[in-house]
């Protein structure tokens, strides 16, 4: 028997939901786990995927390079583009590549290019 979103829509919508209500106090690798949770289990919906990247982009530059891969890759696994959190981490992402390439992971580089080229969006130059 194969998992499926729509046998466990009801937790889902819950969990979203409660996640909804509490965004604010969210820290950054909390909702990088919730974003990837989220695409894993087909449930970034368009409901709350752009209250989640608004999120995201807010705390862009609190993340870690890996929860910056994170989050991209989980928009992309779902088919979700949000243009502002896409730039925010895009910008925040350079900015760290350029300047210590020795601490971001190969893992990561290859997650944001993947989620970059999976929706087509510009890197921020």
């Amino acid at each position: 028997v194969g998992y499926s979103y729509e046998s466990h829509s009801q937790l889902y919508g819950a969990l979203s939901s409660a996640a909804l209500a509490s965004l604010d106090k969210f820290e950054p690798q909390t909702l990088s786990t919730l974003l990837w949770s989220l695409a894993r289990a087909k449930a970034l919906t368009s409901q709350v995927a752009p209250s989640l990247g608004d999120a995201a982009a807010r705390l862009a530059s609190q993340f870690s390079t890996r929860d910056l891969s994170i989050c991209v890759w989980s928009f992309a696994t779902a088919g979700r583009m949000h243009a502002p959190m896409f730039d925010a981490i895009g910008e925040v992402a350079a900015r760290r590549i350029r300047g210590a390439p020795e601490e971001v992971s190969t893992q990561s580089i290859v997650d944001m290019a993947w989620a970059y080229a999976t929706l087509q969006h510009s890197v921020p130059a």
